[in-house]
């Protein structure tokens, strides 16, 4: 697994998709790979099909990521749609693009993927387990081969976007520019015309509360509610109720000793180090290599691993390799295949060729006592998990066949029937959060069919069936109980344009070449002197060195200079507080002290940043228009 195969991309690859989606490894194993095609598509490319499957493991990610932010509201999930399914199209887009370019990933990078996943981690060691990854594919049914194919797809996806994003590029005078304007100074003054100052003289009538209340009706609503009964089953529930006796577990470990085996890396160190001072005394590295080496992919070449570079090898691995000088050898190095002896042999740019030893550790019996508990813990899970898929056809079959209660499953099956609080389209806490519990809480089959829902995925090892127990329709709240926030929310609205009528009128005059001065001391202008356009770091007192607000210096540095140098250059505006304010700019200048060469490749690193994601857009344009694309967008996101 050490071995680096290098194998290049042929021709010139200048492709990336903007808002890429790529399946991660853990949607990977948590939702499987099914081959199969589906008629239900929603979408085609250039011919190729993007089906429901690949869709609801996108939306599934789309909802974890959002988390409290998700919304079942019909404009938002009409907006996750057509953006997972544009993710989708730009995904398979690039995938197109690669085959044609015949690029492939190098099998160090695939092994350091699937070795970093925490999904194939021992419990015990924390480290990767080779039976641990054999036992995660074989229970969604995936050979190594398959799932192996994915991951080498998904970096090769990110090696296009890393690829295409350095290829962008911003030359020394756009920087230059760049910096002169952002530590450009400005003289400022504001007026600001607080609207909360005129709150006491706005007057709100009866009738103009009413008609806002007849105008705005869907504002003042109380929200449609359900409550639900509800069955629910997890493997989670189903092996802590999983009886395992002594005598299973003495013959489960007697049958599986290798899986709880325990790695000597004592030995294998020793025996490393043995090595390591042969080699001192003058012994070929190569030969002993050959010799002694562990790594069928190296050994025979004199553990020679040829030119890699940073990454492509375990971390311990890397970090050491990339500190020798070239010819210097290693002290031992632990990974978690055993221990290395590594030796530089050159050095050719980033990329480094260096020779290994590796020594395996030895696999010593484990105490069955020690395991016991692991081992009990294990056979639960894999009972459990057995179980629960024939239990949710079970759970599937009974409440569709008695779609009028839940007790018929929740009797056979051994589940208890619970009872939720009311929650609104907005979801509730826990589960009825989740975007297809509301969905189907809300659907027609719960809500006026009175019927039991079907099976909700909750995740890959947790279901549930619910049906209707209240309903509370939506209704308009009394105007007696709302006439006190509309009272309030209508003499805001009329403060804020008394506030900017008054703002209007000194911005006119000002224009007019009245001087800001001479509305003082009735008005509060503030004459700022020369600021910068990012507020300055605050004093150790907390102070601000200048209390201008973000705000005014936006404005005042959106203002276009004055041709005439004599005469401010005034700008209105609302801010977003409903106060108005009105800025004036007397003099620019730009910063007389130079910035460090620091400085300046930071900026210049950001702005390549920024016209590479220009670039990848630029790109998705001109390939989605080139392409054929056919869109099926769900329905509904289920």
């Amino acid at each position: 697994m050490l071995q680096l195969i290098r194998e290049r991309a042929q021709g010139i690859i200048v492709w990336f998709i903007l808002g890429l989606v790529i399946l991660s490894l853990g949607s990977f194993i948590l939702y499987g790979y099914s081959p199969e095609s589906e008629k239900n598509y929603v979408a085609k490319v250039n011919g190729d099909t993007i089906n429901q499957r690949e869709y609801q493991q996108a939306y599934n990610q789309f909802q974890q990521r959002m988390g409290a932010n998700f919304s079942t509201e019909p404009q938002f999930q009409n907006y996750v749609k057509q953006t997972i399914v544009n993710g989708l199209v730009d995904r398979e887009l690039a995938h197109q693009m690669l085959n044609e370019a015949g690029f492939r990933v190098a099998t160090a990078q695939i092994s350091k993927q699937i070795e970093s996943a925490p999904y194939f981690q021992d419990a015990a060691t924390g480290k990767f387990s080779v039976d641990t990854y054999q036992q995660a594919l074989q229970r969604i049914g995936l050979t190594p081969q398959a799932f192996e194919q994915q991951i080498a797809y998904d970096i090769s996806l990110q090696l296009l976007q890393q690829g295409v994003a350095r290829s962008a590029f911003v030359t020394d005078y756009q920087t230059a520019e760049r910096l002169r304007l952002e530590n450009q100074q400005r003289d400022i003054g504001y007026m600001v015309i607080p609207h909360a100052n005129l709150l006491a003289a706005v007057a709100v009538s009866i009738t103009d509360i009413k008609s806002y209340y007849s105008a705005h009706a869907d504002q003042f609503m109380t929200p449609e509610a359900v409550k639900v009964q509800y069955v629910e089953m997890s493997v989670k529930d189903l092996a802590e109720k999983t009886l395992v006796n002594d005598a299973e577990l003495k013959d489960y470990f007697d049958k599986n000793t290798q899986m709880y085996s325990q790695n000597d890396f004592a030995s294998a160190e020793k025996k490393v180090k043995d090595i390591a001072l042969r080699v001192k005394k003058g012994e070929s590295f190569a030969k002993l290599a050959e010799q002694f080496s562990e790594d069928p992919g190296s050994a025979k070449n004199g553990g020679d691993l040829g030119f890699f570079g940073h990454g492509a090898m375990v971390k311990p691995f890397d970090d050491a390799v990339f500190k020798l000088k070239v010819g210097e050898m290693s002290k031992p190095v632990q990974s978690e295949y055993g221990y290395h002896l590594i030796k530089l042999e050159e050095i050719k740019g980033d990329q480094r060729r260096a020779r290994h030893i590796l020594i395996k550790p030895v696999k010593v019996a484990a105490d069955f006592a020690k395991v016991k508990d692991k081992i009990r813990h294990d056979l639960q899970q894999q009972r459990a998990e057995q179980n629960f898929f024939d239990k949710a056809d079970k759970l599937d079959k009974l409440s569709y066949q008695n779609q009028d209660s839940l007790e018929p499953a929740a009797e056979q099956l051994g589940l208890k029937i619970r009872e939720s609080d009311f929650f609104t389209r907005q979801g509730g806490p826990q589960e009825f959060h989740n975007p297809q519990v509301i969905a189907a809480a809300f659907g027609d089959a719960v809500l006026k069919r009175n019927q039991n829902s079907e099976v909700i995925k909750l995740s890959a090892d947790h279901v549930m069936v619910l049906r209707l127990k209240e309903h509370q329709a939506a209704k308009q709240k009394p105007i007696e109980e709302v006439s006190p926030i509309i009272d309030n929310q209508l003499r805001r609205e009329k403060a804020r344009e008394q506030a900017y009528t008054t703002a209007k009128t000194i911005y006119e005059k000002m224009q007019a070449g009245e001087k800001p001065e001479s509305f003082a001391p009735s008005r509060n202008w503030q004459r700022a002197g020369f600021v910068t356009r990012n507020a300055p770091p605050a004093t150790p007192d907390k102070k601000a060195v200048n209390p201008v607000s973000d705000e005014v210096r936006r404005m005042a540095f959106g203002i276009p200079k004055s041709s005439d140098v004599n005469k401010p250059a005034y700008t209105l505006e609302r801010l977003g507080n409903g106060d108005s304010v009105v800025v004036g700019v007397f003099a620019v200048r730009d910063s007389v002290t130079a910035d460090s060469a620091d400085k300046q490749a930071a900026l210049q690193k950001q702005l390549i940043q920024a016209q590479g994601q220009s670039d990848e857009q630029a790109l998705l344009t001109y390939q989605r228009k080139h392409s054929e694309i056919q869109l099926n967008l769900p329905k509904a996101a289920e």
